[in-house]
């Protein structure tokens, strides 16, 4: 009788087996060592451009304080990584590389401030140091990402509507 009462419970659904969620990281790829050190090498050109330009406008204008070269200073160098991966999801250099920076639990969203301020000062003390565990893993995440929780990926291609249509979903 219970034997008969188990089997019409597997095939009326009340006992479902344990469903297995899919892997989020199914479909996506992952950069290569090289495509994040051209990133960060177009960030550094444009840091040091920016700051070029910062020094030439403050000596055309003359009396600028220090207390303002400071503050640019700081923005450009320590603020521009963690501010641009949390609120766009990638430094330029990223977005030019067509990757983007973005939480490992939920890929689908970018990294809280803090956790990017994280990832900032744990890759600017280890340096290249960090990105040498990208060859050791499969989802090519360095030091510094492993620390803050964040994972870098590819971003794919928008998906395009019916030919002709001219909109993207």
């Amino acid at each position: 009788m219970e034997e008969n009462q188990e089997k019409e419970n597997i095939s009326s659904g009340a006992e479902s087996p344990v469903e297995l969620q899919p892997d989020p990281y199914e479909n996506l790829e992952f950069p290569s060592l090289l495509n994040r050190v051209q990133a960060i090498l177009i960030d550094l050109v444009i840091l040091i451009s920016v700051l070029f330009l910062a020094t030439y406008i403050f000596h055309a204008i003359g009396n600028v304080s220090n207390s303002v070269r400071k503050f640019v200073f700081i923005f450009m160098f320590f603020l521009y990584d963690p501010f641009l991966i949390s609120f766009t999801g990638g430094t330029i250099g990223h977005h030019m590389m067509n990757i983007r920076v973005c939480r490992f639990r939920n890929p689908n969203k970018k990294i809280f401030i803090i956790d990017a301020v994280f990832r900032f000062i744990i890759k600017s003390l280890l340096g290249w140091l960090s990105f040498l565990t990208i060859t050791f893993n499969d989802k090519k995440r360095a030091i510094h990402d492993l620390a803050s929780g964040s994972i870098v990926v590819k971003k794919t291609p928008k998906a395009h509507t019916s030919a002709g249509s001219g909109t993207s979903v």
